[in-house]
């Protein structure tokens, strides 16, 4: 399934990363006829393994715990274009809020901070994951201000 979304990805943008077919107004070239119906019958011949995918994550859905995040986003922001470079610094909390910042005042709507080694829930995902990885002395940890715990201390 997953290679399958993949090559569906690279027919219609031409390729699977940073797809360069795609622009403003259309596309630079259309798949052809034949390459659309080999891939619709390449959905069509998945429906099973879909289902049975479908029936799987629905027979443990209800043994799943529940799990909420709360997250404060910041990102660069303008209202007249996309911020890529030049804007205003802003956050917006899980209820909706938004605040903003000049850029010029980075340091009161963030948080730097070092821990003796990573914090334990990244170090036990980590491993329990993966396998173990060695980890830096200290380890520099960029946040908004309202999520900085107050047992860590400020740069």
């Amino acid at each position: 399934m997953k290679r399958l979304g993949h090559e569906w990805g690279s027919l219609l943008g031409g390729r699977t990363t940073h797809p360069n077919r795609v622009v403003p107004g259309g596309f630079t070239e259309y798949p052809t006829e034949g390459e659309l119906k080999t891939l619709r019958q390449r959905l069509v011949n998945l429906q099973p393994d879909l289902d049975a995918t479908v029936q799987t994550v629905l027979s443990v859905a209800d043994k799943l715990p529940s799990f909420e995040r709360p997250t404060e986003y910041m990102a660069l922001s303008s209202d007249k274009e996309y911020a890529l470079y030049d804007g205003v610094i802003q956050t917006v909390m899980p209820d909706g809020k938004k605040q903003r910042w000049p850029v010029a005042k980075y340091k009161t709507c963030t948080n730097e901070y070092m821990v003796p080694s990573p914090p334990p829930s990244i170090q036990r995902t980590r491993w329990a994951l993966t396998w173990p990885v060695r980890w830096p002395v200290s380890t520099t940890i960029t946040t908004s201000c309202t999520r900085r715990p107050r047992s860590w201390p400020r740069l």
